[in-house]
């Protein structure tokens, strides 16, 4: 996508695109995913984590400020919605979500 000139490059960030199907998730994605209510700034081992609400769109995609000792990094989750549970086996049209998004 960077290379065909549709996204731009931020080298400071790192985004995930999960897909999301009712089901349950561990505690970390839970709150990552906010389904289970945290405050805005937490811990997740010695990950700092604050969550950016007003960038965000509730269900949809999610913006962090990770801080790991002096480094920090933006970090954006973007659920695609999924009619069936996911496993480790199962594959996503992931290329064509994003051309479908970003056009």
């Amino acid at each position: 996508m960077y290379l065909a000139g549709k996204l731009v490059s931020r080298p400071d960030s790192v985004t995930i695109y999960i897909a999301c199907y009712p089901q349950m998730w561990s505690s970390n994605i839970s709150v990552l995913l906010q389904i289970q209510r945290t405050r805005v700034f937490f811990y997740i081992d010695s990950l700092g984590i604050l969550f950016v609400p007003e960038c965000s769109i509730p269900g949809k995609m999610f913006h962090y400020v990770i801080k790991y000792g002096e480094e920090l990094r933006v970090l954006t989750i973007v659920c695609m919605e999924s009619f069936k549970m996911c496993v480790p086996r199962s594959n996503m049209d992931l290329t064509h979500y994003i051309w479908f998004t970003f056009e």
